[in-house]
């Protein structure tokens, strides 16, 4: 085969898809048009999600054994709203709210404070995180001078599997 058979064939095949147009917008229109719309649609709804997530995690539920006001003001201060619970794991449980704080005492009469979070819901652990942090934050400024159940404020993720899960540097 010489290269002028090669451009002859080829350019038959050429007019021919160009004079088919239904071919010509398969190829062309569908691709230009339908691949963005396709990721806007996309990008509209995964924004949206991202921005009911972060609404829904301004929710926090504490319980009264939490009283700390350095604690409580700081959760304010950063957008929380707080919501009193009787019992912080039904809260998370049944959504509530979308993480819980309450606290635990230990045979020493330390205290700690347990962050209950639902892991399926991204909400839930964006709250989870922002009020470890605080809780951190509370820790690191009370100092040796205050009670001994606020200094020892440790964090907890509690998922509801049965697994207890250490939150971000602890």
């Amino acid at each position: 085969m010489t290269f002028r058979m090669v451009k002859t064939i080829y350019l038959k095949e050429m007019l021919d898809m160009f004079r088919d147009r239904r071919s010509l917008i398969s190829m062309i229109v569908v691709p230009v048009l339908a691949v963005p719309s396709l990721f806007a649609v996309v990008h509209y709804f995964t924004q949206n999600l991202g921005k009911k997530a972060q609404n829904e995690s301004a929710r926090v539920g504490i319980s009264a054994s939490v009283s700390q006001p350095g604690l409580t003001g700081a959760l304010k201060s950063v957008g929380f709203e707080l919501v009193p619970q009787t019992d912080a794991r039904a809260a998370v449980e049944n959504k509530s709210v979308a993480a819980s704080l309450d606290l635990t005492r230990a045979a020493d009469g330390t205290g700690q404070i347990v962050i209950y979070v639902d892991k399926t819901r991204e909400a839930s652990s964006i709250a989870a995180e922002k009020a470890d942090g605080i809780s951190r934050a509370a820790e690191a400024r009370t100092g040796e001078e205050q009670p001994a159940r606020i200094r020892r404020v440790r964090a907890r993720a509690q998922s509801f599997y049965g697994e207890e899960h250490e939150c971000r540097g602890a």
